[in-house]
């Protein structure tokens, strides 16, 4: 691994307010992050810090510490966004505390997999209060990414353990780093702007993909700005190039301070970063308020991605899938994470079509378009797979292969963007309607592959024994006719079934093994009788 890969990681802390983040990061770089007069008046952060941190058998990477107080979890969010691995921090004298369990959540939701738990503070307690709090950690972060994280013991005061710190840091990334695809676009979430004299605009953040280099032209969305690389600087040092994933300052030229905001996005020149409207997946959590949309302006949340925030009003569509609104222009891109929140935390999600137009405007497109849209898409996201593209574009998963000439288009194992939401386009839906006017179910054989595969995941069909299927209002009349059936009888046999809904016996078994599988229904010799219907 080369010394630029070496680079190219960031690591992040989290936990509660006063549980000893900023300590424990100037325990491990030598650096206080707390720049502002505010937050050492107070003793606690407030913005974003951020330090290098050497590793000898790995090179720098880049620390951000993020604010641990409530009122500032809008910035906890903007920092959570960048990171590749957490030090999930907890106090050995107080343990876990509210935003303990917000920031495990967080984290959860913007998809970070990789952490160490960080016992601090454990100078200030006795070796059984140590013996309980660990106990106490394994049973909090049971199920979660958190489970088998080594838990690290420290005190940023005497710096016992920050040793041992830093080797289970230089474990994890030499166990499980790979340097990110290098032809993806450059995209950079902005988190900080000023002006120095004699330079210009300045703008810092974390180049989350692809490289740039000095003199490259590069543009700010959602405004469209141009400008261009005057001076890169990466951890305090002047360089050519940078690539993902890094902390980097950029000199721009071209464009003033008040021209760019916190929260806008630097990429290349002329691309689609100005969406009003979005579909995602999103995941409620326990105290969730479920949107509907039925009211305009009714829905409205705070919705953080990036290092930017904005209001949306939320729409349910179909299953998992909800439709977003936003009333400015958002720098959004395919596959970005997301957190909602209002007075607390509601949930998160991923962006699964950042620009969302009728499934009858990709139906019309001729194939040059098509292949065209294609492949600026893979270049965004080389992960993608035919099951999104006929998600996105209402075409069937054979019928865009032809256009998959880029190497990135090869089909690979493992997760995809279908398997994180796929939205079941409209085309797909109509293809059951003619199915849904008998109860004769549809073997797997009669439809694609892949159609299948989409549809089951949506639940807009169930699978049957004997690989067969109904639809979800098939299914829905057949219970309908189940319940009124065991209102008047005690069972139900073979013949029953054949008669209610005109079948021959191939298709009467598969509904009663069905029933079965459900507990609608429990077999007594060659009669069903009622269980939970």
């Amino acid at each position: 691994m080369d010394s630029l890969k070496k680079c190219s990681f960031i690591l992040g802390t989290a936990g509660h307010v006063d549980h000893g983040k900023t300590q424990l990061v100037q325990a491990l770089t030598g650096l206080r992050t707390d720049r502002l007069p505010e937050e050492k008046k107070r003793g606690m952060s407030i913005q974003l810090g951020y330090a290098p941190l050497h590793l000898e058998d790995f090179g720098t990477i880049g620390i951000i510490d993020v604010p641990g107080h409530e009122n500032f979890i809008k910035n906890m969010v903007k920092g959570a966004t960048q990171m590749m691995c957490v030090l999930f921090v907890v106090s050995a004298k107080e343990g876990i505390c509210t935003q303990t369990i917000e920031h495990l959540e967080i984290l959860k939701y913007l998809g970070v997999l990789q952490g160490i738990v960080v016992l601090s503070k454990t100078d200030l307690v006795l070796k059984h209060e140590i013996e309980a709090r660990i106990q106490e950690i394994k049973e909090f972060t049971k199920g979660s990414f958190l489970e088998n994280a080594p838990i690290v013991e420290v005190s940023s005061r005497t710096l016992a353990g920050i040793e041992v710190l830093k080797e289970s840091i230089s474990k994890i990334l030499n166990e499980s780093f790979s340097p990110l695809e290098e032809n993806r676009l450059h995209y950079l979430p902005i988190d900080r702007i000023f002006s120095k004299h004699g330079f210009g605009t300045i703008v810092t953040g974390t180049l989350m993909a692809g490289s740039l280099v000095l003199d490259q032209e590069v543009e700010i969305y959602p405004s469209h700005k141009k400008a261009k690389i005057r001076r890169i600087e990466a951890y305090g040092k002047g360089v050519s190039s940078i690539k993902a994933p890094s902390r980097v300052a950029l000199n721009l030229k071209g464009v003033d301070r008040d021209e760019i905001q916190v929260g806008n996005v630097l990429s290349v020149p002329n691309r689609r970063l100005d969406t009003c409207q979005a579909y995602a997946k999103i995941q409620w959590g326990q105290t969730r308020v479920r949107p509907t949309g039925r009211r305009p302006g009714s829905d409205l949340i705070d919705l953080f991605f990036g290092t930017s925030h904005a209001k949306v009003q939320v729409k349910k569509k179909r299953g998992m899938t909800y439709y977003l609104k936003f009333f400015a222009p958002q720098p959004l891109i395919l596959g970005d994470r997301f957190i909602l929140r209002t007075n607390r935390l509601l949930g998160g999600g991923q962006i699964i079509d950042a620009s969302p137009v009728s499934k009858q405007f990709w139906l019309e497109k001729d194939p040059g378009q098509m292949q065209a849209y294609i492949q600026t898409l893979f270049k965004e996201r080389p992960e993608l797979r035919l099951e999104t593209l006929s998600d996105m574009t209402g075409r069937l998963p054979q019928s865009l292969a032809g256009f998959m000439d880029v190497p990135q288009a090869k089909r690979k194992k493992g997760t995809d963007l279908f398997e994180i939401c796929p939205q079941v386009p409209k085309i797909f839906l109509e293809k059951l309607k003619p199915l849904e006017s008998s109860f004769e179910p549809f073997l797997a054989q009669n439809l694609e592959k892949e159609f299948l595969k989409i549809l089951e995941a949506n639940q807009e069909i169930i699978r049957l024994p004997k690989s067969m299927y109904l639809t979800k209002v098939q299914l829905e009349r057949v219970r309908q006719t189940l319940q009124t059936h065991f209102q008047k009888n005690e069972s139900i046999c073979v013949s029953d079934i054949k008669t209610y809904f005109n079948l021959s016996r191939k298709f009467a078994i598969p509904y009663l093994e069905f029933f079965d599988i459900q507990k609608w229904t429990i077999r007594k010799g060659d009669v069903r009788v009622a269980w939970k219907i």
